[in-house]
């Protein structure tokens, strides 16, 4: 595989960060500006490295968690898996790659007053209110 150019490499580098801030800012250039400010990389720059339209920014975040993927699953770590665990291992690195943080959103502790209840009692709470 050839080496990518310094203006693929900039675009690769801001890929996942534009997808993070887009949660927030949209497929915008306002994403593109707080990615590139997360990465203390110029906004001229980001920009001119990533593509103007919703659908290219999107195609390009797509692709980045791809290549994301495809380093993390080697085929010496995929021999060692079932396929039920290949797929549960695969689909959970896709959603961490995704979102690094909406893991530790989820594991959040319940309302400590609910604590020492089942989830369920304590959704059930939820629901009444």
């Amino acid at each position: 595989m050839p080496k990518a150019s310094p203006l693929e490499q900039l675009r690769r580098r801001l890929a996942l960060a534009v997808g993070e801030n887009a949660v927030f800012d949209g497929w915008t250039r306002q994403s593109v500006d707080s990615a590139a400010k997360q990465l203390g990389v110029d906004p001229v720059q980001a920009r001119l490295a990533m593509p103007k339209g919703q659908t290219g920014l999107i195609d390009l975040y797509v692709q980045e968690v791809d290549r994301a993927l495809e380093a993390w699953f080697t085929p010496k770590r995929l021999q060692k898996l079932k396929i039920r665990e290949k797929i549960r291992a695969i689909v959970w690195r896709r959603l961490e790659i995704m979102a690094p943080r909406a893991r530790s959103r989820t594991q959040r502790p319940r309302d400590p007053r609910h604590a020492a209840e089942p989830a369920s009692c304590a959704q059930d709470l939820v629901a009444k209110r």
